[in-house]
């Protein structure tokens, strides 16, 4: 069996790719135990502030230890993306790629 579901987004535009993707991937909820650690419970890598426009599609590890972030801009706004506390603009449409070194966070004009 299986259900079609429909929403309207009027004042939520952008949010019918999460939507989808809720559909496609859902959650895995998972338990874990808290360690011995002086690491706080949690702590923030990623955060995209307000901007349901801004996808992040790809995070990969490189070699190196380096890590390569990509996110992009769906509805043709800006929008603002957050790595390790520091913060960048997505501009409208743009498809933005971050190299993660360490606790470095760098744009990169690169593919890969």
């Amino acid at each position: 069996e299986f259900e079609f579901l429909f929403w309207l987004f009027e004042d939520r535009k952008g949010d019918e790719l999460r939507f989808s993707d809720l559909l496609n991937s859902p959650l895995t909820a998972m338990s874990s135990l808290r360690g011995d650690g002086s690491l706080p419970d949690s702590r923030s890598l990623l955060e995209v502030r307000s901007s349901p426009n801004v996808r992040v599609e790809v995070l990969m590890k490189r070699a190196g230890g380096e890590y390569t972030l990509r996110s992009f801009e769906t509805l043709g706004k800006s929008g603002e993306i957050s790595v390790l506390g520091r913060s960048f603009e997505v501009k409208p449409y743009e498809l933005k790629t971050l190299v993660i070194r360490g606790t470095d966070v760098l744009e990169s004009d690169t593919c890969f």
